[in-house]
């Protein structure tokens, strides 16, 4: 928990119940891990001013749905970013393809589903 986070906790909860992960399941010190208030009509303009801060680094975008992925993915190829997309309705090969382009640096932004939501091995 960062300070910031640690100092918010303390200004807005009463009795605050700390629940903690064993260090062997920590996540890497490199990862940055963001989060964004922002209105809902404007979160496409929002997550394309993220990439663009962020170009060149790998980037995970989760969304709920099948569509949504889809969705996004089409509009981020129009806009010329480099993303994949992975979701239930591609075989397994084809996640596996996605996956790996992912790895390889082919792409620099890889769009999921839950489907890929735990048990990604991306160094």
């Amino acid at each position: 928990m960062t300070s910031k986070v640690q100092k918010l906790q303390r200004a807005s909860l009463n009795d605050p119940v700390l629940i903690e992960v064993s260090t062997k399941y920590k996540t890497v010190d490199t990862l940055e891990q963001n989060y964004l208030f922002r209105p809902a009509k404007h979160k496409e303009t929002y997550l394309v001013f993220l990439l663009t801060q962020f170009a060149g680094k790998k980037t995970i975008i989760f969304t709920s749905t099948c569509n949504q992925s889809l969705k996004l993915a089409l509009t981020l190829k129009f806009l010329n970013f480099k993303a994949v997309n992975i979701h239930g309705k591609l075989t397994q090969s084809m996640r596996l393809d996605a996956l790996n382009k992912f790895k390889a640096g082919e792409r620099n932004i890889l769009i999921a589903t839950d489907v890929a939501s735990r048990g990604l091995d991306i160094p």
